[in-house]
């Protein structure tokens, strides 16, 4: 059980690495789909990278399991924190993705930089807060969870804080056996079911968002409490061998169906699960940060919290990139330098945010401070 605050380096860590594994799925995802049309070396490259990264959004989530779980806060205050810090950048965002959609939609490789020096782009930019129906494909947009591919994850980590407030007085009340049902319960829908279809070709389906990932949810609050009851060298070999089993097992569905098999990419495939869910142990209760990475700390730190911010805004540097580098160069050099090139821009561009969003919260908190002593005078 984590009692140390010092210990909750231990989750910066793992946003850390959980970040750096969105970047690389985002990266390799487009060149899966090219199955049969690129050469096998190049698709098994981006195969491997992708099964070593699958494990993202599940660290994610089960670091918020920890941290939200374990709280005892009024609700309202609960709602008030989260949705302030989350909502108004998801909202700004949607609207920077869905103006750059409309900008970049039909833009050839060699014309993306003179975009932004054409005065049709900014004609098109005022054009778009003047259309009625741009307010409308907008809004349709995002209630449907379209505006662009990676916000998926904010709308399903948005509806598990609405049962938040509940799941806690769950974890509160009724004794852990109780929790680890629930969760072996959630396991057998959610994990058990969809492997089985696979295997027998069925189609049992479970869908909602709140009740596809609650389990990753509940779990990162039981690990952090109490680790799994395996000998270390089991879980590291447990966990090599179902990561490997991610890339062999796509690979052969996928070379036998003709098409990519994206089953065992998914964040409930048993292989996937299994992986995640040792990851997630290891840093939590095994991995000794202060000996290892003491002297990086605050850089991590500094990464760690602006994971959400990169989130956001990295697929703008990773349009570029994929447009202009990916057919200049060698895959693996591709694959290694838009990395680096998108996570630096992401991690620079939300410091200048953030300080720039400091500064003006600053500038608001002097302005009604100072409002106040000219009212009291």
């Amino acid at each position: 059980m984590i009692k140390n605050k010092d210990r909750f380096f231990n989750f910066d860590i793992l946003k850390c690495i959980a970040i750096v594994m969105v970047l690389f799925i985002h990266i390799v995802a487009s060149e899966l789909y090219n199955y049969g049309k690129i050469s096998g070396n190049r698709w098994m490259m981006a195969n491997i990278v992708d099964s070593f990264s699958r494990m993202c959004v599940p660290i994610f989530v089960m670091i918020s399991g920890f941290f939200l779980l374990r709280k005892d806060e009024d609700v309202k205050i609960f709602f008030k924190k989260r949705f302030a810090k989350i909502l108004p950048k998801f909202f700004i965002y949607s609207v920077i993705f869905f103006i750059f959609t409309i900008i970049f939609k039909d833009v050839k490789d060699n014309e993306l930089f003179s975009v932004f020096f054409r005065k049709s782009t900014y004609k098109t930019i005022i054009s778009i807060f003047f259309q009625k129906e741009s307010y409308h494909n907008f809004f349709s947009s995002f209630f449907q969870g379209k505006i662009y591919y990676h916000l998926w994850y904010i709308y399903m980590i948005l509806s598990l804080y609405l049962i938040t407030p509940f799941l806690r007085k769950v974890v509160a009340k009724i004794e852990r056996k109780s929790i680890n049902y629930l969760v072996f319960i959630w396991i057998i829908f959610m994990v058990l079911i969809p492997f089985l279809n696979v295997i027998f070709k069925k189609n049992i389906k479970i869908y909602s968002p709140a009740g596809q990932y609650v389990g990753y949810f509940l779990i990162g609050y039981l690990l952090a409490e109490k680790p799994l009851n395996m000998k270390k060298w089991q879980k590291y070999t447990i966990f090599l061998i179902t990561v490997v089993l991610t890339v062999f097992l796509t690979y052969i569905f996928t070379k036998s169906s003709g098409k990519f098999f994206d089953y065992f990419y998914d964040y409930h495939s048993i292989s996937v699960f299994i992986s995640a869910v040792l990851l997630y142990d290891f840093f939590v209760n095994i991995f000794d940060v202060e000996k290892v990475l003491r002297k990086v700390k605050n850089v991590i730190k500094s990464v760690s919290a602006k994971t959400y911010d990169i989130y956001l805004i990295h697929p703008i540097f990773l349009f570029f990139c994929e447009r202009m580098l990916k057919s200049r160069m060698n895959y693996f050099l591709y694959i290694i330098i838009t990395f680096l090139i998108v996570f630096l821009l992401s991690l620079f561009t939300s410091e200048i945010l953030n300080r720039l969003y400091n500064f003006l919260a600053g500038m608001n908190k002097r302005r009604e401070k100072y409002g106040r002593k000219k009212d009291s005078k």
